[in-house]
C-alpha cells in the first residue's frame, strides 16, 4: 500500500524545516543530558534558561513555518499537527 502524498515541498523548504527539526531534536537531548549531570545550581540553571530560550525561539520558527506550508498547499486545519515530512523525498503525508 502506498502513502498519499499531499505535497513536495522545495528543497529550500525542505532545508529549513529539517535544520528546525534537528535543532529542537539537539535541545531535548541537551535538556536531558544537563539533568543527568553534577552541576552546581547556578550552572545549572544558567544553562537550562539558555537552552530553553533556544528551543522556545527554535520552536516559534518550526510553528511558523508549518503556518506558511498550510496556507501554500491548502492543507486543511484538521489537519494539523498530522503530517509529517519525508526529508529525502521533500514529501508531505498524512500521519495515518
Amino acid at each position: 500500500m502506498s502513502k498519499k502524498i499531499l505535497a513536495t515541498i522545495t528543497e529550500y523548504e525542505r532545508d529549513t524545516i529539517e535544520q528546525l527539526y534537528e535543532k529542537i531534536s539537539s535541545l531535548k537531548s541537551l535538556i536531558i543530558s544537563l539533568s543527568e549531570k553534577k552541576l552546581k545550581s547556578d550552572e545549572q540553571n544558567f544553562f537550562y534558561k539558555k537552552i530553553l530560550n533556544d528551543w522556545y525561539t527554535t520552536n516559534k520558527k518550526y510553528t511558523y513555518w508549518w503556518q506558511k506550508i498550510y496556507k501554500k498547499y491548502n492543507f486543511s486545519k484538521e489537519n494539523i499537527g498530522k503530517l509529517y515530512i519525508d526529508f529525502e523525498n521533500m514529501e508531505i503525508y498524512p500521519m495515518n
